[in-house]
């Protein structure tokens, strides 16, 4: 649990810095909201991880413990993926809604590399597409490789 702990904390603390530059690069407070929003509040896709396992008997400690992800062998982690990063950037320069789109990606940017350099997995394990070929497998997902 103690581990947990410590990997929101540093999502939340790069998030926030993130935010404080996004802010004053756009000098807009949604900006500031988008990259803490991205950038720590992406880990909700394990509770859907674990709702698509386990349904809706929740218990805490198999949620909190990653126990989840054992017991039925899939990791989904649908907004845990690299590809939704040139979607971002390529909107937000589109639609010129820099100040929206960029701090959404430089959220996901933070999140996944400290994933990356945080968490016993391989190289490709943060991309969906990756996820894909392997059906979800966990085993594949924490191997990071075909």
């Amino acid at each position: 649990m103690l581990y947990l702990l410590l990997t929101e904390i540093g999502h939340f603390s790069l998030a926030a810095l993130g935010g404080l530059l996004c802010y004053k690069k756009f000098k807009k407070h949604i900006s500031f909201i988008l990259v803490v929003l991205s950038g720590f509040f992406i880990d909700a896709d394990h509770l859907i991880d674990y709702l698509l396992g386990h349904g809706f008997s929740f218990d805490l400690f198999k949620f909190l413990s990653g126990q989840g992800y054992a017991e039925v062998g899939t990791a989904h982690l649908f907004f845990h993926a690299w590809e939704w990063l040139p979607v971002l950037l390529v909107v937000g320069w589109l639609t010129k809604k820099h100040y929206f789109f960029y701090p959404l990606a430089l959220g996901l940017v933070l999140h996944l590399t400290l994933d990356q350099f945080t968490n016993p997995v391989g190289p490709l394990s943060y991309f969906m597409t990756f996820r894909v070929i392997t059906h979800f497998s966990l085993a594949a997902w924490t191997r990071g490789t075909l």
